[in-house]
This record gives structure tokens, C-alpha cells and sequence, in this order.
């Protein structure tokens, strides 16, 4: 949901284009820090979506999606 902000933030931190191990190493960090600053709400929703997503598998477009990245 938040994957550009994310990426933007890991380019920054990192001081790396995206696939570089600079930027995957402060992808993670990214992550963390835009996850501090989401609202109760959104963080409600996306503990929602992760439990279904867990329980009944990725939706058919994010599938897609992954399938496509390769």
C-alpha cells in the first residue's frame, strides 16, 4: 500500500538505486519508519489483510503482480 513511499525512503537511507544491496539493506528500516507513522486505522487494516492473506493466500492481481516482477 505504501510500497513507493517505502521504496523512496530505502533509496534515501541507502543513498542506492532500487536492487542494489545498499537498498535492499535499508529496505527494511524503510519499512519500520513508515510503519511508525501510520494511523491506528491503517494499521487495523493491514493486520486485517495480513491475516486473510495469510489464511487464504495473496489476492489474484497481487499474484499476478509477483508473477509478472520475475
Amino acid at each position: 500500500m505504501h510500497r513507493d513511499k517505502i521504496n523512496k525512503l530505502a533509496a534515501e537511507l541507502s543513498k542506492c538505486v532500487p536492487g542494489l544491496l545498499g537498498f535492499l539493506g535499508a529496505y527494511k528500516r524503510a519499512c519500520s519508519q513508515v510503519e511508525l507513522k501510520l494511523s491506528e486505522s491503517q494499521r487495523q487494516r493491514y493486520q486485517v489483510m495480513a491475516k486473510d492473506w495469510s489464511e487464504k493466500g495473496l489476492p489474484p492481481r497481487m499474484q499476478q503482480w509477483y508473477v509478472q516482477r520475475k
